[in-house]
C-alpha cells in the first residue's frame, strides 16, 4: 500500500455531461446559450447531498445516487469495495443557514459547502473523489502506484443490462431510458505532460463493469478518465426578486430579497420547504464580495421564513458586520429568538424585525428576531441603524393595538372613530371624514442587546383619522428621528411646521422625533407641505448641518414656492423639491421650495446629495417641454425618457439648476437609482424597452431583444462643466431585465443589482452562478471599473528641509481623479485634481522638530507612501530646581542640549519667540543666571538655515526652591498638580473636558460659578493654558476646577495662574491630546452613576441587573457639533462624541445605548448603559473613547 502523501496527486476522472436519459433518437431541441451553476455538496444525515434545478446528487458511504427531475435515477456502487470513509475536499470559505419557522430545533447553520467528495480506501490504493465541473459531474478513481485496477467494479444495480458500443462507449440500459458513458481515456504523467495509456471497459455481469488497461508504468500513477453524459441548469423554479441594498465600508454588497422558488439555495431549506409546501414566499439574504470569483464571492447568505408570505422591505448594515432586516410577514411559524420583543404573531400581517452576526456560528447567528404588530395589518417600510447598534423603523399600520412606548400619540387614528369614505374638495381638504382601512404611520426605535420588553425603546403612532404612509425615514448623529410620506389626515398631528392646513386630497408631511423624551415632548417638528390637490414626499436626505431636502410628486396648482426654480405648475404631475431647516421652526424653516417639470407626467425615482449640498434628482418624464440645462439629449425621444437634473438649494430662483437633461430612446424608459461620487460624477440606472438608447463606450451595445434591458450611464460632474455622457450601456438579454439599485466605490467601480428573466443574460469573469434559474425572474449582480488607473511616485523619500516631487497618475477613458493627501505637512500647491494621465506636483514641508515621519497621497483608492528624515533633541538643566535663599530670587543652571539632523539652534527664554540667549551649535551647553524668583521656561529652537520657520525642538522648566528662605512667593501650581476633574490622575487633557489645579495661594477665597457660560475671573484668580483665558467653575487657595478651552492645539501646553494681586505662578507644563477620558468617582473610586430610578448607584443601593444606568465623564474629545468655551451643552441638536464611546464592566463589553454631551451642563459626558446580569457584587467599570480609555471605577449590581 502506497503513502496517502503519494496517491492524493494522482486522479481518473468519470465525466458526467450533454442531455442524459433522454429517449435514444429522439429528436434534439435547440436551447439558448448557458452556462452552469458549481456543484456543491453539503453534509446531510450522514450523506453529502447536492441540489440544482432538475437534479439531484446524494453520496452515501454505500452508493451515489444521481437522480434528474422527471427520469429514472441512476444509482452507482462500487462493488466489492470497503466501506469507505467520506470527506469534504475543497471547502468553501462562506457558511450558510436557514432559518425557516419558528421551532429553532428545525433551523440550520453553519452549513460548509464542499467542491469535492472523497471516499477514502474504496479498494486498496485507490480513492473514488466525486466533483463537478461546469455541466458535467465527475468522479475519479484516484490510484496509488502499484494499486490493481481489477478490483474495481463500477455497479449499476438499476441496470437491466449493460453493452459496450462499437466506438468503446459503455450503454446503460434502464428500462426505456438509457445511459450513456462515453470511452474511457488513460494517462500518465511523464516530465509533466500527459502520456496515453490504453484502456476499454470490461462488462463483469448484467450490471458491472470495470476497466482494462494496456501497458504502462507500474510504479507510477495512471489516471483513467470515463465520461457519463448528462446535462442540467441551474437557478429557482419561480421568481426571486432583490427589494433592498446596502454597501459596507469594504465594499461588499447586502443583498435583500424575496423568492418564490422552492429549489432557491435548496441545500439550505427544510425537507418540506423543498418538496415545494411553500405557501407564499421567503426572504433571502445575500452577502457578496463583487472583489472575488465566482462561489468565493458569496461569503453569507442565509433563508428566513415561516409557513406563509415574508416579505423584506429594507435591509441596513452596521460597522461590526451586523445586518438587520425588516419587512412584513403573514406567517405564525416566522423565526423569532428568546430575547425577542414579541414572539408571536399578532394577526393578519406583521412587521418583523430580524438581526444577523455573521461572525457567530450556530443558531446564535441569529442575534435577534421579532414580530412587532397588533390585530390588524402592519407593515415595516424603513430601517435605520445608529452606531451604537439602536434600530429605527417606520411603516404603517391599521392595528389599533400596535405595541407603544413613550409614544407622542397614543391612540389609533388620533382616537377617532373610522367610518365613511375619505373624500377631499379641491383646496382645503375640508370634507376628509375618517375611512376605514386607513393606515397611520409608526415610529419605533429598539435595542437589540436589551431583552424582550426591554428592546423596545419608542414607538408611536403618528397620523390622523385618514390615511398616512412613510416613505423615508433618517437619523441624524443626535439620534434624532425624520420621518416623511404622505397624509391625507386634516387633523395630522403638527408642531412648528411652516405648513399647518392640510392642503388638499393628500399632503406630504415632515416629521421630527426625539425617541430620548416621551410623550407629547418627543415630538419636535411636524409639517404638511403641498397644495390644493395630491401631493406626496417620496425622497428625503439629510445633510451635515441638520438640514432636511424633501423631493416627491404634486398634481396641485398653488404648491408653496421659496426661491424657487419654477414657482407655476406646469401640467399632470410635476416633481416638487424643497429644502427644509427643522431647527428654525416655524415658517422661515422652509428655505427652498421649487416645481420642476413639463406639460406631461415627470416623477422622481431617486435622489442623493453630495458633500457640497448639491441634489441630484432622477426620474422619468413624457413631458416634450421639460426644462434642460446645458442638457446632453435636448429633446424628448420617446413616450417617457429617463431625466437628471441637478440642483443647488443655496442658489434663487434659476440660477439653482445646475443641470438638466433627457436621456433615451424611442420608447420607454424607468429610472430607478441615481449615485455620485467623490469627484462629481454621476450614475443613473434603471431599465429600456429603447432599442436607440443611447450608448457611450458601451459594455454591451446591443438591445438584447426582451420587453426591457437594464441600463447604467454616466455623467461627469457638473461642478467642473463636464457634465457629458461619459458611458452608457445596455445590460440584458432576449427576456425582461430591470436594474434596482446601484453603488459606486471610492475607485469609480460600479455594482448593480436587479432582476432579468432572460436565459442569455450576460456574465462575464467566473460568477457566482453562471445561469437562470427557470422560473419566471432571477436576481442578477454586475461589477463594472470603467476606469483603471496607475500611480506612480517619481521620489518618496525627502531630507529634514523638505522639497517638491511628482506623482504620475494615469487612467483609461479619460477618468476623472482627485489626489488626497493624509498629513499636513504633505501639500499640493498646483492641481489636485484632473482627467485623464497627468503629473501632479506636491510639496513636502521641512520637518525642524518631529522624528522621521510618513504619510500618504492617496488616488483613486492607492495609496503611496512618502517618507522624510526627522530631528531629534535632548535637553537638561541642571540644577533643577534651584534653591534661592538671598531675597533677589536669582539663581543659576546650566542648559545642555544634544540634537540630530540640526544645524543651528537658539536658546530663548519664557517663550518660543521671548528673549533669546543666542544662536549655538547642534550640541552645546550654557550657563544662566537670568530667572526671576518664580522660575522660567527655556526653549530649545531649531533655527537651521533653510527651515522656513523656526521650530521647537524642547522645552526645559527650570523650577525656583524657596522653602524656608522667607520669600513671599505668588500662587504655587504643585507638580503633577494638573489633573483630569473626574478621575483626579496627572496626565493628559483633552480640549473642552473638565480639569482641575492643585497648589497654593490659588485664590484670595472660596468662589463658584454662579451663572453660564463660565466667567474666566473667580475670587480674582485667571487662569491662562497656551496663552487662552480659561473657563472657571470654582477657585479656592488650594484648587482651582476649570474647563479647557475647545480650539487649544495638540501639544504640549503651558499654564500660568494669576491671582489677585497679579502675581504669575511657575509656568507648569501639560500635555493637550484629542481624548483623555476620565470617569467620575466618589468616595473610595466608587463610580458617579445613576440607576434606573435616579437614584445614586452604591454597594447600598445596587442596580438590578439589565437595568439602565447613567454614568458622567469628560474628556471625550472633538464633538459633532461646536460648544463656545464655558457654555453649557445644548438639548438640540445633541452634541455627540466623534469617538466611539464603549465600555466595559468586570472586563466584558458592554451595551452602550447613547453617549452625548448632557443638556444644561459644561464639559460632561452622559453615557446611557445597561448592565448584563451578573451575580451581586461590586465590580469594575470601565469607558473608552475609541483606543481611549478611562480610570476604572466600582459598580455595585444586585
Amino acid at each position: 500500500m502506497q503513502s496517502r502523501a503519494v496517491r492524493r496527486i494522482h486522479s481518473a476522472r468519470l465525466i458526467v455531461t450533454g442531455i442524459v436519459f433522454a429517449h435514444l433518437g429522439s429528436a434534439s431541441v435547440a436551447k439558448p446559450a448557458r452556462h452552469p451553476a458549481p456543484l456543491l455538496f453539503h453534509e446531510q444525515g450522514g450523506a453529502f447531498v447536492s441540489a440544482r434545478q432538475g437534479l439531484r446528487i446524494e453520496l452515501t458511504p454505500e452508493q451515489a445516487l444521481i437522480a434528474p427531475a422527471g427520469s429514472v435515477p441512476l444509482r452507482i456502487k462500487l462493488a466489492g469495495a470497503a466501506r469507505a470513509e467520506l470527506m469534504g475536499e475543497d471547502p468553501l470559505p462562506l457558511l450558510r443557514g436557514n432559518f425557516s419557522g419558528n421551532l429553532s430545533e428545525l433551523w440550520r447553520t453553519g452549513i460548509r459547502e464542499f467542491r469535492k467528495i472523497r471516499y477514502r480506501e474504496a479498494y486498496p490504493g485507490i480513492d473514488v473523489v466525486f466533483y463537478g465541473n461546469g455541466d458535467d459531474i465527475e468522479y475519479d478513481f484516484v490510484l496509488a502506484p502499484g494499486a490493481d485496477v481489477s478490483l474495481v467494479r463500477v455497479q449499476f444495480p438499476d441496470a437491466r443490462r449493460l453493452s459496450i458500443r462499437k466506438e468503446g462507449s459503455l450503454e446503460v440500459g434502464l428500462g426505456r431510458q438509457r445511459a450513456l458513458q462515453r470511452k474511457p481515456v488513460a494517462w500518465q504523467l511523464r516530465g509533466g505532460v500527459r502520456a496515453p495509456v490504453d484502456v476499454r471497459y470490461r462488462l463483469a455481469g448484467n450490471s458491472t463493469a470495470g476497466f482494462v488497461l494496456g501497458d504502462y508504468d507500474r510504479l507510477q500513477p495512471v489516471v483513467i478518465d470515463p465520461v457519463l453524459v448528462y446535462g442540467t441548469y441551474v437557478g429557482g423554479a419561480s421568481r426571486d426578486e432583490i427589494r433592498a441594498t446596502v454597501r459596507d465600508k469594504a465594499g461588499r454588497l447586502y443583498l435583500a430579497g424575496v423568492t418564490s422558488s422552492w429549489n432557491f439555495m435548496d441545500p439550505y431549506r427544510n425537507a418540506t420547504n423543498r418538496l415545494g409546501a411553500m405557501k407564499g414566499a421567503d426572504v433571502f439574504v445575500l452577502v457578496i464580495d463583487p472583489a472575488l470569483q465566482g462561489p468565493a464571492s458569496l461569503i453569507y447568505a442565509f433563508l428566513l421564513g415561516g409557513e406563509d408570505a415574508d416579505e423584506p422591505n429594507a435591509i441596513a448594515v452596521d460597522d461590526r458586520g451586523r445586518i438587520y432586516v425588516a419587512g412584513i410577514t403573514a406567517s405564525k411559524t416566522f423565526p423569532t429568538t428568546a430575547n425577542a420583543y414579541q414572539r408571536t404573531f399578532g394577526g393578519a400581517q406583521d412587521a418583523f424585525l430580524s438581526v444577523f452576526d455573521p461572525a457567530l456560528s450556530g443558531l446564535g447567528a441569529l442575534k435577534y428576531s421579532t414580530y412587532l404588530g397588533g390585530a390588524d395589518v402592519d407593515e415595516a417600510r424603513v430601517l435605520s441603524v445608529d452606531a451604537n447598534g439602536n434600530v429605527f423603523l417606520a411603516g404603517r399600520t391599521i392595528s389599533s393595538a400596535f405595541p407603544l412606548k413613550n409614544a407622542v400619540q397614543a391612540t389609533f387614528a388620533l382616537g377617532l372613530p373610522v367610518s365613511g369614505t375619505a373624500s377631499s374638495s379641491s383646496g382645503s381638504g375640508a370634507g376628509n371624514t375618517p375611512a376605514p382601512g386607513s393606515y397611520d404611520v409608526f415610529v419605533c426605535k429598539l435595542n437589540p442587546e436589551l431583552d424582550g420588553p426591554l428592546s423596545l425603546l419608542y414607538s408611536t403612532f403618528l397620523g390622523g383619522a385618514n390615511n398616512d404612509e412613510p416613505a423615508a425615514m433618517q437619523v441624524d448623529r443626535a439620534g434624532m428621528i425624520y420621518v416623511a410620506g404622505k397624509t391625507s389626515s386634516i387633523n395630522f398631528p403638527l408642531i412648528n411646521g411652516y405648513r399647518s392646513v392640510l392642503g388638499g386630497v393628500y399632503d406630504g408631511f415632515l416629521a421630527e422625533i426625539n425617541p430620548f423624551a416621551s410623550g407629547g415632548s418627543s415630538l419636535l417638528y411636524s409639517t404638511v407641505t403641498g397644495g390644493n390637490k395630491h401631493d406626496e414626499i417620496t425622497h428625503m436626505a439629510l445633510d451635515q448641518a441638520g438640514a432636511v431636502y424633501i423631493a416627491g410628486r404634486t398634481t396641485s396648482t398653488n404648491f408653496a414656492g421659496e426661491k424657487a426654480f419654477r414657482s407655476a405648475y406646469a401640467g399632470a404631475v410635476d416633481v416638487f423639491l424643497a429644502k427644509v431647516s427643522p431647527i428654525t421652526r416655524g415658517v422661515d424653516s422652509l428655505e427652498y421650495s421649487t416645481y420642476f417639470g413639463g406639460a406631461a407626467s415627470d416623477e422622481i425615482k431617486a435622489m442623493t446629495l453630495d458633500a457640497a449640498g448639491n441634489v441630484y434628482i432622477a426620474g422619468n418624464s413624457s413631458s416634450s417641454n421639460f426644462p434642460l440645462k446645458d442638457g446632453f439629449q435636448p429633446a424628448l425621444s420617446g413616450g417617457q425618457d429617463a431625466f437628471l437634473a441637478v440642483f443647488n438649494p443655496a442658489a434663487n430662483g434659476t440660477a439653482s439648476l445646475l443641470y438638466a437633461s433627457y436621456l433615451g430612446g424611442r420608447n420607454n424608459e424607468e429610472v430607478t437609482a441615481v449615485s455620485v461620487d467623490s469627484v462629481g460624477n454621476i450614475y443613473v440606472a434603471g431599465y429600456t424597452g429603447s432599442a436607440d438608447f443611447p450608448l457611450q463606450k458601451a459594455v454591451q451595445s446591443g438591445f438584447g431583444g426582451g420587453n426591457t434591458d437594464g441600463f447604467l450611464a454616466k455623467f461627469g460632474a457638473v461642478a467642473n462643466r463636464q457634465a457629458g455622457l461619459l458611458f452608457s450601456t445596455f445590460l440584458g438579454g432576449n427576456a425582461n431585465d430591470e436594474v434596482s439599485a446601484l453603488s459606486v466605490d471610492e475607485t469609480g467601480a460600479i455594482t448593480v443589482v436587479g432582476n432579468t428573466s432572460s436565459g442569455n443574460f450576460p456574465s462575464l469573469g467566473t460568477p457566482l452562478v453562471n445561469g437562470f434559474g427557470g422560473g419566471s425572474a432571477d436576481v442578477f449582480l454586475a461589477t463594472m471599473s470603467l476606469c483603471e488607473f496607475d500611480a506612480r511616485l517619481a521620489n518618496d523619500s525627502f531630507p529634514v528641509l523638505g522639497g517638491r516631487g511628482r506623482l504620475s497618475v494615469s487612467t483609461t477613458n479619460d477618468c476623472q481623479w482627485s489626489v488626497t493627501p493624509d498629513a499636513p505637512w504633505l501639500s499640493l500647491p498646483e492641481v489636485s485634481t484632473g482627467r485623464g494621465n497627468a503629473d501632479v506636483v506636491f510639496a513636502v514641508s521641512a520637518n525642524g522638530r518631529e522624528p522621521a515621519r510618513s504619510g500618504r497621497l492617496s488616488v483613486a483608492g492607492k495609496s503611496l507612501t512618502v517618507k522624510q528624515e526627522g530631528v531629534s533633541a535632548q535637553f537638561t538643566a541642571t540644577p533643577n530646581p534651584v534653591r534661592v535663599c538671598d531675597g533677589t530670587g536669582r539663581g543659576s543652571t546650566t542648559l545642555t542640549w544634544q540634537t540630530q539632523n540640526v544645524t543651528e539652534v537658539a536658546l530663548r527664554v519664557g517663550s518660543a519667540t521671548g528673549a533669546s540667549l543666542g544662536n549655538f551649535g547642534p550640541a552645546g551647553s550654557y550657563p544662566t543666571d537670568k530667572w526671576v524668583s518664580n522660575g522660567l521656561l527655556f526653549y530649545l529652537v531649531n533655527v537651521s538655515p533653510g527651515l522656513s520657520t523656526d521650530a521647537v525642538l524642547a522645552v526645559q522648566q527650570v523650577d525656583v526652591n524657596a522653602a524656608g528662605c522667607g520669600i513671599g512667593l505668588g500662587p504655587q501650581v504643585y507638580q503633577n498638580g494638573i489633573v483630569n476633574s473626574a478621575s483626579l490622575q496627572p496626565g493628559p487633557i483633552a480640549p473642552g473636558s473638565l480639569f482641575a489645579i492643585f497648589g497654593e495661594n490659588l485664590g484670595q477665597k472660596a468662589e463658584s460659578a454662579a451663572v453660564l457660560p463660565l466667567t474666566t475671573v473667580l475670587a480674582g484668580t485667571r487662569v491662562y493654558a497656551g496663552g487662552q483665558a480659561v473657563p472657571l467653575t470654582y477657585v479656592s487657595p488650594t484648587q482651582i476646577n476649570a474647563q479647557l478651552p475647545w480650539n487649544l492645539p495638540m501639544g504640549q501646553t503651558t499654564l500660568e495662574v494669576v491671582d489677585w494681586k497679579s502675581e504669575h505662578s511657575i509656568i507648569r507644563l501639560f500635555q493637550t491630546v484629542p481624548a483623555a477620558l476620565g470617569l467620575f468617582t466618589r468616595g473610595t473610586r466608587k463610580a458617579v452613576v445613576q440607576n434606573a430610578d435616579g437614584t445614586a448607584n452604591d454597594p447600598a443601593n445596587p442596580a438590578p441587573g439589565g437595568s439602565i444606568l447613567t454614568a458622567y465623564l469628560t474628556g471625550q474629545g472633538e464633538l459633532s457639533i461646536s460648544i463656545p468655551d464655558g457654555a453649557a451643552s445644548p438639548v438640540q441638536p445633541g452634541a455627540l462624541p466623534r469617538r466611539k464611546i464603549t465600555a466595559t464592566l468586570a472586563g466584558t463589553e458592554i451595551r452602550v445605548l447613547y453617549a452625548g454631551m448632557a443638556p444644561g451642563l459644561v464639559g460632561i459626558l452622559q453615557v446611557n448603559f445597561q448592565t448584563p446580569s451578573l451575580p451581586p457584587g461590586t465590580y469594575e467599570l470601565k469607558f473608552f473613547a475609541d483606543d481611549n480609555e478611562s480610570n476604572i471605577a466600582f459598580l455595585t449590581v444586585n
